[in-house]
């Protein structure tokens, strides 16, 4: 499926993955079925395939920053704590699995640490 207004939909899904912290770009395509097409596409520039993707990715960029604009305004923790479930759900997409083998452990130890070392950062920073 191929049609312009499915590219352009496709598109203003997209671009949910480049404004929404957490949210692929890539898993949206795959899911849509278009990744491949879009791989190629931006190979061999295919203008007919990336112009509407890119105007459904004007499109949609525009409409979800006005949303995200508007839910920081009116909702600003619900917002946050929105964005930061996307990004700890993209984490099971991302990672591959999880052992407890030593690679297990110290992939843990290493999500510890940095999640202390962003605390501290995050506390040096309204402090000033």
């Amino acid at each position: 499926m191929n049609s312009n207004s499915y590219l352009i939909l496709a598109g203003t899904l997209m671009s949910a993955g480049i404004v929404i912290p957490g949210v692929s770009k890539t898993v949206i395509l795959m899911m849509l079925g278009l990744y491949e097409l879009y791989l190629s596409a931006i190979s061999t520039i295919n203008l007919s395939i990336l112009v509407p993707m890119a105007i459904g990715l004007l499109i949609g960029g525009l409409i979800f920053l006005c949303l995200i604009n508007f839910l920081f305004k009116f909702a600003k923790s619900y917002t946050y704590f929105g964005i930061i479930g996307f990004i700890l759900g993209s984490i099971l997409v991302i990672y591959p699995g999880f052992t407890f083998d030593i690679h297990g452990l110290i992939s843990i130890f290493l999500l510890v640490i940095s999640f202390i070392a962003g605390l501290m950062l995050s506390n040096l920073e309204t402090n000033k």
